[in-house]
């Protein structure tokens, strides 16, 4: 949605597809199924459920919902979000009574131009294929119509080129093959007219056994005499040639064009908007435009009968610019002024090209243009004439003082760059399918640089393509790049000359930015990296992007495309001295630090970590105004941050390294992407094990320690910590040794050792109390609490809450203050007080929620879940506990997915859905099992041993008790192990 491709299966992308088809409105489920299915399956409504809640899931654009209804399901949709609803409407428009002729075909024409491929590929159902008939039918009747007022306008051209191409896939479609034969006599094409007669006679002979029609057969007579068609005054107007005086200068037709369907319809959207004289492709070097324009002006000459010009102003091709007087000069002598009659003075010039063009409609081509000022004497003032731009440069006083309309040309995407290359490589792309699309990739989708790859490849018919992919991985991309014998025909050669226009200033900070880790980067950023100030930095940012050698992603923020990166790079290590280099990765890296020491403060202020010498932090302390805009900054830098610390890590800037992965910690924690978080952890213990810093590495070993418990990697968690412990005592770092106590107390309660996580937990609330680290206090309250609570010793447990969040209020910690909340309605629902249970869980959710923290989201909804559970809101229930499985999708925490499914197992069994909270035990038990989360484990054994005993499998049901009785025993989960008590009585198995 949003532009953006859904990710659905084959078969949910048809639930989609036939729901699209009549959104708005109910469709039964049994009639859902035969739409999707040639022969509904035995089991079809439970998938169709199944793939309707996977498109639920993925449908987060506001505007669009499924929904249902007693009459069935319904997708809610705007009508100018549904390309066949479009399709129809634009028809409809376009052959309303009294609409005119140039109207009515810029409408059809709109609305041919949405179909992109067959409707509906791949549904084999006998819906589906009624379905594409209605619409072919349509498309049929649409093309017809857009024709014959073609034809009606003196444009049969574009009906010729149009119709043949639709006409070969379709031979027995008459009323195609009549406007053909129009279109083909008005060009002064009549022998192709009657060649076309013949073949459309032949095939409905060959496929039907009949004649054409009457109409077709009077024109064909027609033809053959040279007179007009029966019932006609007159005869279709014959387009004559052009003469000298009417020139048709547009490159050449490019054969191999792809691709590029969004912008073409810019452009004729664009044409049919008569305010819209002045168009600008702008882009990048060596990313089509010169492709695309002249590809878009060759289709569209037709609307042009009194000529197109064409000019290289050679604004980026190595040469001076073209002044605006040769330019002129040219194009008057191509519209009949002789060379001794043309003015001398720019502005004369200037004057007479447009007075020339009054009441002309003339499409000149501006190729290659560098400024506003180049380009502004070549405007015609004619209201039907088109100018066609094309420039490296935004053009942008074009746009704003001059009224052109400015298109910025994008590398093409992956699809098309690949089938590019098919086209380009032939048989060979067929052979190595997965090269090519490696090969796409590597040169960036940039079309030169596909081109100039095919090139060199055909050059080398015994090279693989796999070789080449190889050799640029392996290379320097620019220099393979390049076709031997041209110089021109070379990335490297295009990127040069855009480097070359730039100010002094401009190539210096380019060069700068060469040095940059990561992928994307802010004016910030820069401005540290460069050691210059914000508002220098964003000026010089905002000129490379206007020349198209970085593109602004978004508010502050700009990226390479990956060859320019490789250039830039190149450039860095010509140009830079290598101090000068290590200097501004020094300063970004401070930047950073200084960044994330204080997004650290924000979200996660509990947390122990190593203090941060303000020498070390470059251009002093930036403050976020709250918890949720630092999480949005770190969010919007976390490969940055990846790269950065990596940077710190491999240049030898050690401090830097470790204590950008330490102020991370909490961040991450929040996240939980598990493969960032591992690459910056392992950096901060490779730079402090490097620089032999004691209380860097203990720190780096508490942060591989939470992301292995995170991945259910218990073992590794507790080496870590025994390090973390060791190396803490060693450095003297107090509150790292204390903290690698309570983390070992975390890791001993997973795997149900009370007695030891307890004993743990208060080691370390002693050390904190005499420090008087609150914090510290606070967390260890928190886990103590927990403890008990999981004890069934409910009072001590919420006593202990109750002090924890006093003092994370006192603190401002969020998350700590949002998970004691959570943690004390549990516990009111545990003792009974339903009311008070979920007003905490719902505070605590809310702080959460708030802060973005999806992991503690889904806790809380596992929680809410089982609150309303308890007082009997069963469906709310369910509710809650499938949000929570939904958040955990992207969190990957087995602990979390085993308390969900526990939770929505209880909901699903209060509603009476038996089969169902059995099936979801079942994995709760896998799952816990798994992940070595006992308490999870034995409360699954408890439910599902429940539900067995209920449904009369008392044998598995009591081993599943027995089991559960001995290892709540074990652990101290009293209650749990009361539970379980109960299940082996008598009267429960019976």
């Amino acid at each position: 949605m949003a532009g953006q491709p859904l990710n659905l299966a084959k078969k949910q992308s048809d639930v989609l597809a036939a729901l699209l088809i009549d959104a708005g409105q109910p469709i039964p489920l049994y009639e859902l199924a035969t739409r999707v299915w040639e022969i509904p399956p035995p089991a079809a409504n439970s998938a169709l459920y199944a793939h309707l809640s996977r498109i639920r899931r993925v449908l987060t654009d506001d505007e669009v919902n499924l929904t249902k209804t007693s009459r069935g399901y319904a997708i809610h949709v705007p009508q100018d979000r549904v390309d066949v609803f479009q399709f129809q409407q634009l028809i409809e428009e376009g052959t309303r009574p009294g609409i005119d002729d140039r109207t009515g075909a810029a409408l059809l024409r709109q609305a041919l131009d949405l179909w992109a491929a067959t409707p509906l590929t791949g549904m084999l159902s006998i819906w589906a294929a009624g379905v594409r008939e209605s619409l072919e039918q349509q498309r049929i009747t649409a093309a017809t119509l857009w024709a014959r007022a073609q034809i009606r306008l003196g444009l049969p051209g574009s009906v010729a080129t149009e119709l043949s191409l639709l006409l070969a896939s379709r031979p027995l479609v008459e009323p195609l093959a009549a406007e053909l034969m129009r279109a083909l006599r008005a060009c002064g094409r009549s022998a192709e007219a009657l060649e076309w007669f013949a073949r459309t006679r032949g095939h409905l002979i060959e496929k039907l056994g009949t004649e054409p029609g009457q109409e077709l057969r009077e024109l064909h007579v027609a033809i053959l005499r040279g007179v007009p068609e029966a019932g006609q005054e007159h005869d279709y107007t014959v387009i004559r040639r052009h003469s000298a005086a009417v020139p048709a200068q547009l490159p050449a037709y490019a054969t191999d064009f792809t691709g590029r369907h969004e912008y073409l319809r810019e452009l004729d959207d664009l044409l049919s908007v008569t305010e819209a004289r002045t168009i600008v492709i702008c882009g990048t070097a060596g990313v089509g435009k010169t492709t695309l324009a002249a590809h878009w002006a060759q289709r569209s000459k037709e609307r042009f009968p009194d000529g197109q010009l064409h000019v290289n102003l050679h604004g980026f091709s190595g040469q001076e610019p073209m002044k605006p007087a040769e330019a002129l000069t040219r194009f008057l002598h191509s519209l009949g002024i002789p060379p001794g009659e043309v003015p001398a003075n720019v502005d004369e010039a200037s004057a007479l090209f447009r007075s020339l063009l009054v009441d002309k409609r003339v499409l000149i081509l501006l190729d290659n243009a560098v400024s506003a000022d180049q380009i502004r004497p070549l405007l015609p003032g004619a209201a039907d004439c088109l100018v066609l731009i094309t420039s490296r440069n935004r053009l942008s006083r074009l746009v704003a003082h001059d009224g052109a309309r400015r298109i910025s040309l994008d590398v093409l995407p992956m699809e098309d760059a690949v089938a590019l290359l098919d086209k380009l490589l032939g048989a060979r792309s067929v052979a190595e399918a997965v090269a090519i699309s490696d090969l796409a990739q590597a040169c960036a989708r940039l079309p030169l640089a596909l081109r100039i790859a095919a090139a060199a490849i055909a050059d080398r018919p015994h090279q693989r393509v796999t070789d080449f992919v190889h050799a640029l991985a392996d290379g320097d991309p620019l220099d393979v790049l390049s076709v031997t014998d041209d110089q021109q025909a070379a990335v490297r050669t295009a990127f040069d000359v855009s480097y070359q226009a730039l100010p002094e200033e401009t190539k210096r900070l380019f060069c700068m930015i060469g040095a940059f880790p990561g992928a994307d980067f802010t004016i910030a950023a820069v401005a540290a990296l460069a050691d210059i100030d914000v508002t220098p930095a964003g000026r010089i940012l905002d000129q490379l992007a206007a020349m198209h050698m970085i593109e602004q992603t978004s508010h502050q923020r700009y990226a390479f495309h990956d060859l320019l990166r490789s250039y830039a790079g190149k450039r860095c290590q010509a140009h830079i001295a290598e101090a000068e280099r290590l200097a501004g990765l020094r300063r970004l890296c401070g930047y950073y630090l200084a960044m994330t020491d204080a997004g650290a403060r924000q979200v996660s202020p509990q947390m122990f970590r190593l203090e941060v010498a303000s020498a070390l932090a470059h251009r002093g302390e930036p403050a976020f105004a709250d918890p949720r805009e630092a999480v949005e900054w770190l969010d919007s830098e976390r490969e940055n941050l990846v790269a950065v610390t990596q940077v710190a890590e491999r240049e030898r800037l050690h401090p830097l390294a470790w204590l950008i992965a330490d102020s991370l910690r909490g961040y991450l924690d929040l996240r939980q992407n598990k493969p960032d978080w591992l690459a910056i952890a392992e950096s901060g213990l490779a730079a402090a094990t490097d620089a032999g810093h004691l209380a860097g590495q203990a720190a780096a070993h508490h942060n591989l320690a939470l992301v292995c418990r995170s991945a259910g990697q218990f073992e590794r968690a507790f080496n870590h910590l025994a390090q973390a412990r060791t190396l803490s005592r060693e450095a003297g770092w107090t509150e790292g040794h204390t903290a690698a106590l309570c983390n070992l107390g975390i890791l001993y309660a997973h795997q149900g050792r009370m007695r030891e996580a307890i004993e743990h937990y208060g080691q370390a609330l002693d050390a904190n109390r005499r420090t008087h680290k609150l914090a510290g206090i606070a967390v260890n309250l928190g886990n103590l609490a927990e403890a008990y609570r999981q004890m069934n010793e409910l009072p001590h447990a919420m006593a202990l809450t109750t002090e924890a969040l006093s003092l994370y209020t006192e603190i401002d910690a969020p998350t700590g203050c949002g998970i004691a909340l959570v943690n004390l309605g549990g516990m009111h629902q545990e003792l009974g007080d339903s009311e008070l249970a979920l007003s905490y869980v719902e505070r605590g959710l809310a702080i959460h929620r708030k802060l973005s923290d999806l992991h503690h989201e889904a806790e809380a909804l596992s929680e809410l879940s089982r609150v309303h559970c308890a007082v009997g809101r069963p469906d709310a229930a369910v509710s809650a506990a499938k949000a929570a499985l939904e958040i955990n999708e992207t969190q990957g925490n087995r602990s979390l997915e085993a308390d969900a499914r526990n939770s929505l197992a209880a909901a699903l069994a209060a509603l009476g859905h038996t089969q169902d909270a059995i099936k979801h035990y079942k994995r709760a038990l896998a799952v816990s099992a798994a992940a070595g989360a006992l308490y999870y484990e034995i409360v699954a054994s408890i439910g599902l041993a429940c539900l067995l005993a209920a449904t009369g499998e008392t044998v598995q049901a009591e081993t599943l008790a027995q089991r559960a009785v001995k290892c709540a025993h074990e652990a101290g989960y009293r209650g749990q192990e009361n539970e379980a008590l109960a299940l082996l009585g008598p009267a429960a198995l019976a």
